[in-house]
């Protein structure tokens, strides 16, 4: 049965050959590309509970089934709209999708569809971290970003395979959410003066933060940190778990999931453990993780590679063991951290 990997060299050389499952590599832009901001409209804008929410869509940006990604931005009431501010940008999760050879979504088309306002307004304050960064004497804009093509944030703007959806004028819809996301972000520190920001992912946003940080980066503009809560991206993990019977994603999921994600993201050279290690991510991270996550199989034992090792550990300490690592060999001077948190599947032995 086919790994992720052999999933990837398989979609390339189809690729490379027919060019009939995804445009030729030559044709995808690089991760530290810059996004199109050409389209992007304010909608909305609207005051509650002591915010005003300033609510954008972006037309170079389609969303899978319907609409286009949108984004919220928030600012305190009271704030001087010239005053420079730190920012902080919300990457809500939802899981992966993709969609069948038969055109159907999965797991659903939830995750799929063009993102309201109401919507965001919530994304951009509601949970306790949020909370209190709002709350912070620095004055923090705040921010909520979309994921509208259920992508974790790694859609390379090409034709979304297998989606039978079309945009109005007939076109095929894309799968963008890399560049969507930096889209979003590049406007927000056009359209406000900012100093530090900061991008928070929980679940599927957690995974996304990771190659949007690395392309921010990129393009010169890196975040001042990143708060990736539970998931980053490890091929080699992907590999040894995508089809567990506890918590794999099967076999069809393992062939059409990689075919909507950036090449280089999906890449084993740029999991993010080898982008730190390597100093090609010099953003500080914080990496959060719950050593019980049902999602990612949680506690139970596999054999974990790292490198050259293989070590048994709980699968979600496999996740992550590499960037634990590569900041572990950072020593005293690294500001970032990894931190499994203790939520457990089971209650810890005695």
């Amino acid at each position: 049965m086919r790994t992720l990997r052999r999933t990837v060299i398989a979609l390339t050389l189809l690729v490379t050959t027919f060019g009939i499952q995804a445009p030729a590599e030559a044709a995808i832009r690089p991760v530290g590309a810059f996004g199109d901001m050409t389209r992007i409209e304010l909608v909305s804008t609207t005051v509650a509970d002591g915010w005003r929410f300033e609510y954008y869509r972006n037309l170079a940006y389609p969303c899978s089934i319907r609409g286009y990604q949108t984004f919220t931005i928030a600012t305190r009431l009271g704030q001087e709209p010239d005053a420079v501010q730190p920012l902080w940008v919300f990457m809500h999760g939802g899981g992966v999708g993709y969609f069948t050879a038969a055109g159907r979504p999965m797991p659903s088309a939830g995750q799929k569809v063009e993102e309201s306002a109401a919507l965001q307004r919530g994304n951009a304050l509601a949970g306790e971290l949020k909370g209190r960064i709002a709350d912070d004497p620095a004055g923090f804009r705040m921010m909520a970003v979309s994921m509208c093509d259920h992508d974790i944030y790694a859609g390379p703007d090409i034709p979304d395979p297998n989606n039978p959806n079309r945009l109005p004028n007939g076109q095929p819809r894309t799968v963008n959410g890399l560049f969507a996301t930096k889209a979003a972000v590049q406007y927000a520190l056009g359209r406000f003066p900012t100093d530090d920001y900061f991008l928070y992912g929980g679940s599927a946003g957690s995974f996304g933060t990771w190659p949007v940080a690395w392309g921010l980066e990129q393009m010169g503009i890196p975040p001042t940190g990143i708060v990736a809560d539970s998931g980053v991206m490890n091929i080699a993990w992907q590999e040894t778990t995508i089809l567990s019977a506890e918590c794999g994603r099967g076999e069809e999921a393992s062939v059409e999931i990689p075919k909507r994600l950036h090449p280089d993201v999906i890449n084993p050279a740029n999991d993010p453990g080898r982008l730190i290690a390597q100093g090609r991510l010099t953003t500080p991270v914080a990496d959060v993780f719950s050593v019980g996550d049902p999602g990612q199989c949680g506690e139970m034992p596999i054999s974990c590679p790292v490198g050259s090792d293989t070590v048994t550990m709980g699968s979600v300490e496999c996740m992550h063991e590499p960037v634990r690592r590569a900041i572990e060999a950072q020593g005293g001077a690294s500001r970032s951290l990894s931190m499994d948190l203790c939520v457990r599947s089971q209650p810890a032995p005695a």
